[in-house]
């Protein structure tokens, strides 16, 4: 479907080409049905303002010239009237910026896949240079099209004899009205920088977009300073601040929860979508430590808080591990026990709680063979990415990291997921993982 907005100005319909010689006029198209004629819309918005429409009100000129062309040309096509018989302020450019990006954007929202174009050849001049900077610089996705008058020259020349001409110049008088305005520039450098400010929110890079947000401190509403603030901090982890900062501009149902290891879940799940694979691998090893932590309670029922010191609770305490009920179920170096056996008591692991201390004790403890082989497989990959990524300076692929771990980074996310939903009690799921692009789409709302 191909749709054409425009406006209608002096020369449309048609303009007066010239006199033959026996003093009969000839006339051209203007652009409105120039357009129509070549590339054969099949709607057409007919923009009008006070003085057009008095004229199609007085002679019906633009509906009635384009029903003329679809008699002539065999074409059909529906015509909408975009009436507004208060708009007399025909020169101001910042008010077509709004008020044609807020039409074309319903057009576009009610034919999502047409193609929409716009003549920027006919009206007034604020409104020519609106549709143009529109098609240009928003992600409506216009054509324009602009169309040549006949002799490519201006329409309707005249010979100038500024000496006869000045004396009746009614501007030359003293304290004549002014008819200046300074024409302010703010919406059309809005539109630029929104559309860099869109791009950098939809590829969570908000920390680029805050900067530029506090340069355009004029242009947006607190309330999108306080949310893009709020998403910062939370990219962040600072998770507390966050939760603070998403109540306070009104959003507290965005971030309920400031629960560390589901919001360090989904920032490396980002990293993943932003293909920084480096980030994502160094990242691993806290989460994995935190899901085996709390699976170890969710799963087992021990409470490994009980075993560590009580000012940190991944550093164990060898004087709670002696004699306990896990004292002989782990120990410091065996990272697998493939085969689980009694060891003797007084084998326990000391200084850190590392993973693989977590994934031996499961081995000897769990009854459940499938949460002992998942938890190993994790373990064995965790491992193997710690190694890549403490060892490496450059960058590495998706095809790299699979060939060296067996795993993509989307099936490691995957994996993740599968083990924290099923054996923890971390509180992430299919509407948590879609947090961050709930986020952006409010804030581009809140763009306009």
């Amino acid at each position: 479907m191909k749709i054409l907005f425009s406006p209608v100005g002096m020369t449309d319909p048609v303009a007066i080409k010239h006199k033959t010689d026996d003093g009969k006029e000839e006339y051209n198209e203007g652009a409105l049905l120039q357009i129509c004629r070549h590339y054969r819309p099949d709607i057409v918005y007919v923009y009008m303002s006070k003085e057009t429409l008095e004229y199609e009100k007085e002679d019906h000129r633009y509906i009635k010239s384009l029903e003329l062309l679809k008699r002539d040309t065999d074409q059909s096509f529906d015509v909408v009237s975009i009436k507004r018989p208060e708009l007399t302020d025909v020169h101001i450019f910042d008010y077509f910026l709004d008020e044609f990006k807020e039409l074309l954007k319903e057009i576009r929202q009610k034919y999502p896949d047409a193609e929409i174009m716009v003549n920027v050849s006919s009206g007034t001049p604020a409104m020519k240079s609106a549709l143009q900077i529109l098609a240009s610089a928003t992600d409506i996705k216009l054509i324009p099209l602009q169309v040549a008058t006949e002799n490519k020259r201006a329409n309707n020349p005249r010979k100038c004899n500024i000496e006869d001409e000045w004396k009746h110049n009614t501007d030359n008088v003293p304290n004549s009205h002014c008819r200046v305005e300074v024409s302010s520039n703010k919406n059309l450098l809005f539109e630029f920088n929104k559309k860099l400010l869109i791009s950098l929110i939809n590829s969570y890079d908000y920390h680029a977009a805050q900067i530029m947000c506090e340069n355009m401190q004029n242009f947006v509403s607190v309330e999108f300073r306080e949310l893009i603030n709020a998403i910062t901090l939370r990219y962040d982890l600072r998770s507390k601040e966050a939760k603070k900062m998403f109540e306070k501009c009104g959003h507290g149902e965005m971030m309920p929860s400031d629960e560390i290891a589901a919001e360090y879940f989904m920032v490396i799940e980002l990293k993943v979508r932003k293909k920084e694979y480096i980030d994502f691998l160094r990242a691993l090893t806290p989460l994995v430590l935190e899901m085996f932590y709390n699976m170890v309670f969710h799963e087992l029922g021990i409470d490994l808080r009980k075993f560590t010191f009580s000012n940190d609770r991944f550093m164990w305490d060898k004087n709670k591990l002696r004699n306990s009920t896990i004292d002989g179920k782990f120990d410091q170096l065996s990272k697998y026990h493939r085969d689980p056996r009694p060891l003797p008591k007084g084998t326990f692991p000391v200084s850190h709680v590392l993973s693989w201390h977590l994934s031996n004790l499961t081995e000897n403890v769990s009854k459940d063979e499938k949460l002992i082989r998942t938890t190993i497989k994790i373990r064995e990959f965790e491992e193997n990415v710690r190694n890549i990524a403490a060892h490496t300076m450059t960058s590495f692929s998706k095809e790299e990291i699979k060939s060296q771990t067996g795993w993509t980074p989307e099936k490691t996310l995957e994996e993740l997921y599968c083990y924290i939903t099923e054996y923890t009690s971390i509180s992430v799921n299919s509407e948590s993982r879609n947090t961050y692009d709930t986020i952006n789409e409010k804030l581009i709302e809140l763009l306009g």
